[in-house]
């Protein structure tokens, strides 16, 4: 297994948080059902302007996948609500992956060693 995994820290306008929410609590209810998705976790400071999210995918493959479903389900609406300010990519990311999150000016960081494990 050659795992990807991201966290995504995005800013949220209080007056926009009621509809940031409501769309979280779908898009982790969908990222649910993709099997190659390993993890879906969103973080929230105190005050709820900003959120982490974490989403670790089986390969670089599953995240391709799991981006599709974003954008042609949820991105217009996710980035009318909130406003991404950091993006690392750390893993087994592929040119392809990396070429379609370009745009949110990510750092990529390659695993050279080390190991998970997840108990259920």
């Amino acid at each position: 297994m050659r795992p990807v995994y991201w966290l995504l820290e995005v800013s949220i306008e209080l007056s926009y948080f009621d509809d940031f929410e409501k769309l979280m609590m779908e898009l982790v209810l969908e990222a649910d059902r993709e099997a190659g998705t390993m993890a879906c976790e969103w973080n929230f400071n105190s005050d709820g302007t900003v959120c982490y999210i974490y989403e670790r995918f089986t390969n670089a493959d599953a995240a391709m996948i799991h981006l599709g479903m974003f954008g042609e389900r949820f991105a217009e609406q996710f980035l009318s609500v909130c406003r991404v300010s950091n993006l690392t990519i750390l893993g087994y990311a592929n040119d392809e992956l990396e070429d379609v999150l370009k745009g949110f000016n990510p750092t990529v960081l390659h695993q050279r060693a080390g190991f998970a494990r997840f108990v259920a």
